[in-house]
């Protein structure tokens, strides 16, 4: 940014507090907006917000705007949409100050510039964006729509909950998801019926040491297990310190398969789980803590447009890497060895039943 301060405009400069003083008195800052109540008390003339949509409405209604109406100041809001949320506000507000009849002369104007407006993204990276995103976000960040949860990932939460606990019968078969943690984070372990296709309730536990760990994981893989037919395959995070507790495990007879985390291996996961509940195949718990972690998954634009998945800073995803551990390559649901379906018996027999019936 400095090439665009002439040096003889410079008195002094400070890389530590972001800040140029110029010769003749004025101040220019950079500053950061997390806590907008760090402005309190600033006496700026003219304000630039960059990513306005990221921050909280309260840096311009109850910080800034009273400080600028006294100056008589300025200030530009840039960024790209975000849903129809406090930045669209804005937008509106300044569309309808602009084009109402008579009120030519308020102080707001409004610029809007898309990818086709700009062209400083080439054909061949735009269509590669097209591929790799969904819809919606490819529309948000290129096209700049307004569209409300553009980036949420997991959808039709709602619409795929369910309240209570699986059966286990004897010979029914289930995949036990178990994402391990020690200390900050959780290790959570969530069983899925293969029969239902119906996610149980989990178990998560953190601080605690490795050897109690392994027995809880062992424990819970033994209650749903129920014959030779009906064991229990764990699908463990075998990461780093995983490693060493899936070859403990794996001593334990246990029917065990490893899952290494890499960026393209938690993308393809979550992907998986994703696309399940969106095509209603899968049942989850009605449980808070699962829902807002499903909630909290966004796609994020990278840098050169790359897409990824990722959750706010200061939030948990244990209990979604579980349930997404616990779905992973299970095929389709299949039948308990003690119900027959009506597809196994001819019509012969059904009429000769129904014969007898009547009889």
């Amino acid at each position: 940014m400095m090439k665009h301060f002439p040096k003889e405009l410079i008195a002094k400069k400070n890389d530590t507090e972001m800040y140029i003083k110029m010769v003749n008195g004025s101040l220019w800052m950079l500053g950061g907006a997390d806590e907008p109540t760090s402005w309190k008390g600033t006496n700026p003339i003219d304000i630039v917000l960059d990513e306005y949509a990221e921050m909280k409405e309260q840096i311009w209604t109850e910080i800034l705007r009273p400080i600028l109406t006294e100056n008589k100041g300025t200030i530009n809001f840039i960024f790209t949409p975000k849903g129809r949320n406090h930045a669209w506000k804005i937008f509106e507000y300044a569309k309808k100050c602009k084009e109402s009849t008579g009120r030519k002369y308020l102080l707001w104007d409004y610029f809007f510039y898309n990818v086709n407006d700009t062209n400083a993204i080439s054909e061949e990276d735009l269509e590669e964006a097209k591929r790799d995103m969904p819809e919606a976000m490819y529309r948000q960040e290129f096209l700049c729509e307004f569209i409300d949860n553009a980036g949420l990932f997991f959808r039709r939460i709602e619409q795929n909950l369910w309240n209570g606990e699986i059966d286990i019968n004897n010979n029914k078969q289930f995949q036990l998801g178990a994402d391990l943690a020690k200390y900050n984070d959780w290790t959570v372990l969530t069983p899925f019926d293969l029969h239902t296709f119906r996610a149980g309730n989990f178990e998560r536990f953190n601080q605690i040491d490795w050897n109690l760990q392994k027995a809880r994981i062992e424990a819970m893989a033994r209650r749903y297990t129920q014959g030779t037919e009906g064991s229990c395959k764990i699908m463990l995070d075998a990461t780093g310190i995983g490693d060493p507790i899936f070859d403990d495990l794996q001593k334990q007879n246990l029917n065990i398969e490893p899952f290494k985390f890499t960026e393209t291996s938690r993308k393809q996961l979550l992907e998986n789980l994703a696309i399940l509940l969106e095509q209603d195949k899968i049942k989850i718990p009605d449980n808070e803590i699962l829902i807002n972690e499903l909630k909290s998954f966004q796609y994020q634009l990278g840098e050169r447009g790359k897409i990824k998945i990722k959750v706010p800073e200061g939030l948990h995803d244990d209990v979604v890497i579980s349930l997404a551990l616990a779905v992973w390559n299970v095929g389709t649901p299949r039948v308990h060895s003690t119900i027959k379906r009506l597809s196994e018996f001819n019509t012969e027999n059904t009429q000769r039943s129904r014969f007898n019936y009547e009889n």
